[in-house]
C-alpha cells in the first residue's frame, strides 16, 4: 500500500461501495500547523500574564513611594526648637528680637559699614607732580575721558617713564580698566607697568587718556594715577573720585 494515499471504503446499504482517498502528508502538515498555532497562542497568553503581573508589581511598589513622601513631607513641616528656645506660631504679628550681627561702643544697635578709604597707598614724588587734572564722562557714563599734565621740577635733567590711569568701577566681571589697557591684578594694581603709556620729558608733557565700560549697566566710582620711572620703580600714586 502507498505511503501517500489510502482508501476507505465504506458500505452503502450493501448494495453500492463508496472509496473515500485520504492524503496523510496533508493530515500530517495540518497537524503540525494546529500544533504550532496552539504553541504561539499558548506563549502569547503566558507573555500577556507575566506582563500584567509585572504592571500591577510597579504601580504598588508606585503607591508605596507616593505614602513615603507624603509621610516624610509632612514630617519635615513639624517646628522644632532647642531647649528654652521661643517658638513664635505662624500667622501671629509678635515680633521676633533678633540681635544685630554688630553694635558700636555706645550700645545703639546700629551697625556701621566699613567705608574704603580710597585714598590709603597714595604717594607724592620729589620729582614729579600732576597739574591741570581734569575729567568728565560721556556716552551716559559709559565713557570716561581723564587729561593732565605731568611736570617735574625744573632743571636740565630729562626724566622718563610710564604710566597708567586705572579707573574702578561697578562692574563685578571687571571692576578694573585702565588707559592704557594693561594686565591688572585683581586690586587693580598694574602688572606689566611697561606696557603703559611712555613718557620722556625735561619740564613738562601733556597726557589724555579714555576709558570705556565693558557692562553698560555699571559706572565709575573713581580713578588712579600709577607713574613710574623706567626701572618699574613707582614714584607716585594719585586717586581721585568722579565727580559728574
Amino acid at each position: 500500500m502507498s505511503d501517500e494515499n489510502t482508501t476507505i471504503l465504506v458500505l452503502n446499504s450493501v448494495k453500492k461501495i463508496k472509496g473515500f482517498k485520504i492524503n496523510r502528508k496533508r493530515i500530517r502538515l495540518a497537524i503540525i500547523a494546529a500544533s504550532t498555532f496552539l504553541v504561539i497562542l499558548l506563549l502569547s497568553l503566558g507573555g500577556n500574564y507575566y506582563l500584567f503581573k509585572q504592571y500591577n508589581s510597579v504601580n504598588e511598589q508606585l503607591a508605596v513611594l507616593q505614602a513615603e513622601n507624603a509621610q516624610q513631607g509632612n514630617s519635615n513641616t513639624i517646628i522644632r526648637s532647642e531647649p528654652g528656645s521661643e517658638i513664635t506660631p505662624a500667622g501671629t504679628n509678635e515680633q521676633i528680637e533678633t540681635t544685630p550681627a554688630a553694635a558700636n561702643s555706645n550700645g545703639d544697635g546700629e551697625v556701621k559699614d566699613e567705608i574704603e578709604d580710597i585714598y590709603a597707598g597714595d604717594s607724592d614724588s620729589r620729582l614729579v607732580s600732576i597739574q591741570n587734572l581734569d575729567h568728565q564722562t560721556s556716552l551716559n557714563g559709559l565713557e570716561l575721558l581723564v587729561r593732565f599734565n605731568l611736570t617735574k621740577v625744573p632743571d636740565d635733567e630729562i626724566i622718563s617713564g610710564f604710566l597708567v590711569v586705572v579707573a574702578s568701577t561697578t562692574d563685578n566681571l571687571s571692576p578694573f580698566v585702565s588707559w592704557p589697557e594693561v594686565d591688572l591684578n585683581e586690586d587693580g594694581t598694574v602688572i606689566d607697568i611697561y606696557a603703559g603709556e611712555s613718557f620722556s620729558m625735561r619740564q613738562l608733557t601733556q597726557k589724555s587718556g579714555r576709558i570705556m565700560l565693558d557692562d553698560p549697566a555699571s559706572s565709575f566710582k573713581y580713578f588712579r594715577i600709577y607713574v613710574y620711572d623706567t626701572i618699574g620703580t613707582l614714584m607716585m600714586r594719585k586717586t581721585v573720585p568722579i565727580t559728574d
